[in-house]
């Protein structure tokens, strides 16, 4: 293999350098994004690319609140006619059925009807309880600050 030797003037060197060092990032920045597209996080991110209602929300519009806060109230009504049908089904505790309403419904408008009503079979009876999500954003904020605590407990910081 022969050694060429190649003669380029200064501003011949810098337009080579930077093309390289251009080239170098768009290929790094598509590894990025080819990673980030991968996971949870990349999941979350693209969420944010996509309008970013969901990810702060929960909900990607208006309208899917809304049909989201109908089927948990559906949810309700189905379950109350149900209890009323057989109160001996559901557990001691939720005996009546218009308290545990109320709970459920504050629990969904505090979590921004991003949950379900969840109906449990156990010995002693169904018991109903809302399980509540979390939009990306809290998701994300959560993850920060548990890693932060860690981080301090290590005496880091």
């Amino acid at each position: 293999m022969a050694i060429r030797r190649v003669i380029l003037t200064e501003r011949e060197l810098t337009r080579l350098i930077k093309r390289i060092v251009e080239e170098t990032q768009d290929e790094m920045q598509n590894e990025m994004d080819h990673e980030m597209g991968e996971g949870w996080l990349g999941d979350k991110f693209s969420d944010m690319k996509k309008g970013g209602k969901k990810f702060f929300t929960g909900h990607e519009s208006g309208e899917d609140k809304d049909s989201k806060m109908n089927q948990i109230m559906s949810d309700l009504d189905e379950l109350e006619a149900e209890f009323e049908e057989d109160p001996d089904s559901f557990h001691s505790r939720q005996s009546n059925f218009d308290k545990v309403r109320k709970r459920l419904e504050k629990e969904a408008e505090d979590n921004n009807y991003r949950g379900e009503i969840v109906v449990r079979d156990t010995p002693n009876g169904k018991v109903v309880k809302y399980k509540a999500t979390s939009s990306g954003f809290e998701d994300m904020a959560s993850n920060l600050g548990a890693s932060r605590r860690s981080y301090q407990s290590k005496g880091k910081y």
